[in-house]
């Protein structure tokens, strides 16, 4: 093995360091390296198959005594590693802190796991400390303890595990459950919906029944006095008309009107014409007796009318309380299959849902001009709506603590 000899050697300011300074590296780890002119760049031989050398790529292919070369057997100039000066700095490993289990927590984080009693999902916001929090599960009420996440991560699970659990006495769990009073509060919507179907299927039957009523009023002019000579035309659900002239008095009276809706045309030459729909049933009257019409000046252009009820017929009075009474069996089927379900576990979902239809019930009465016409109902529909607000508040709240399902990838 040929040596060489190195000429010179430049470092980063390309400063020329003399040959014949001694030890301008300053090597001082042993006797026979002081006087090496090589310094701390000795060669090395590409073919040298000691135990520890350096094996040149592509040697791994050489057998034996075959000293071909796969690639330039040119000697390679390579940093002595024993020396200390000429070592490359290496990084501080990453410390953790095993004394202590923690390290430094971030700020508030938001826990996603599942409950280990009820399996159910539930995420927790934690404070910065204490490194373990418990916290009662929404589902089952079970004290489920959480660690606080920490910056960075543990790697091993020595490092956590023995400040998980302190030793302090867990939290008992609650006994109060809101999930008896979340089936109870939906259990009764689905009673008073029930109720109120019964109700109205009897209103509905009643309306139906064979009635006869009487139409009485007064006409007056814009100055208050009677309206003698006033014409008043009455039509009733089947079409029949019945004419009648007002008394001096200004007053006029119809019999046996047939149940149902019943419209007044009112007209007086030099006054403007004018129409009041009204309706009466047995179980409905807008008004029928005792009308107060007047008259303005005007011509038979600029007509007004005057409507006492939302029905303009009986078939779409009967037809209303009918609708009503679908959408409350609905309310009450689905109130009550979700509190029996409810009552059995937890469902917050349906809890809302069904809470939701609870709050419908007065909503749809109201639409559908139902509430005026049945005050008695109108009150049980208040009731029910709500108790269904309330089952609903419940069920959201358990929801938002609960927080969203966990996903498994």
């Amino acid at each position: 093995m040929d040596r060489v000899e190195v000429e010179d050697i430049e470092p980063a300011d390309h400063r020329t360091v003399e040959e014949d300074r001694a030890n301008p590296l300053g090597r001082g780890d042993g006797a026979e390296q002081r006087d090496d002119p090589r310094g701390p760049v000795p060669a090395v031989d590409p073919y040298a198959r000691e135990r520890g050398g350096l094996d040149m790529v592509g040697g791994g292919q050489d057998h034996g005594g075959d000293r071909g070369v796969a690639v330039p057997s040119l000697e390679r100039a390579v940093v002595d590693a024993d020396d200390p000066r000429m070592r490359l700095p290496q990084r501080p490993p990453q410390r953790y802190d095993l004394a202590g289990g923690r390290g430094s927590p971030m700020s508030p984080p938001t826990v996603r796991m599942v409950c280990p009693r009820c399996g159910q999902p539930l995420a927790a916001v934690l404070a910065p400390a204490p490194p373990t929090q418990w916290f009662p599960c929404p589902h089952c009420g079970t004290p489920v303890p959480i660690v606080v996440p920490r910056d960075p991560p543990p790697l091993y699970s020595w490092e956590v595990l023995p400040g998980l659990y302190p030793n302090l006495p867990s939290p008992r769990r609650s006994r109060r459950s809101v999930r008896p009073i979340v089936a109870i509060a939906l259990a009764l919507v689905a009673v008073v919906s029930a109720g109120l179907i019964g109700a109205l299927a009897n209103y509905g039957v009643e309306a139906t029944a064979p009635f006869h009523y009487s139409i009485t009023g007064d006409v007056y002019l814009p100055s208050g006095a009677a309206a003698t000579g006033a014409h008043v035309v009455l039509t009733t659900d089947g079409g029949a008309l019945e004419n009648y002239n007002v008394t001096p008095n200004g007053t006029f009276y119809f019999e046996d009107v047939p149940s149902g809706g019943a419209s007044l045309n009112v007209t007086l030459l030099g006054y403007a014409p004018i129409t009041v729909d009204t309706f009466a049933s047995p179980v409905y009257n807008a008004g029928t007796t005792g009308l107060g019409i007047g008259l303005a000046v005007g011509n038979a252009s600029n007509g007004t009318t005057v409507i006492l009820s939302p029905f303009p017929d009986l078939e779409s009075f009967v037809s209303t309380i009918g609708a009503e009474a679908v959408l409350l069996g609905l309310v009450a089927v689905v109130a009550g299959a979700i509190a029996a379900l409810t009552y059995r576990r937890d469902r917050f979902p349906l809890g809302v849902v069904a809470g939701g239809s609870g709050v419908a019930v007065p909503a749809t009465l109201y639409l559908l001009g139902l509430s005026s016409v049945f005050p008695t109902v109108a009150i049980a529909a208040g009731v029910a709506g709500s108790l269904g607000a309330f089952a609903m508040a419940l069920n959201a709240i358990q929801l938002a603590r609960s927080g969203a399902p966990v996903r498994s990838g």
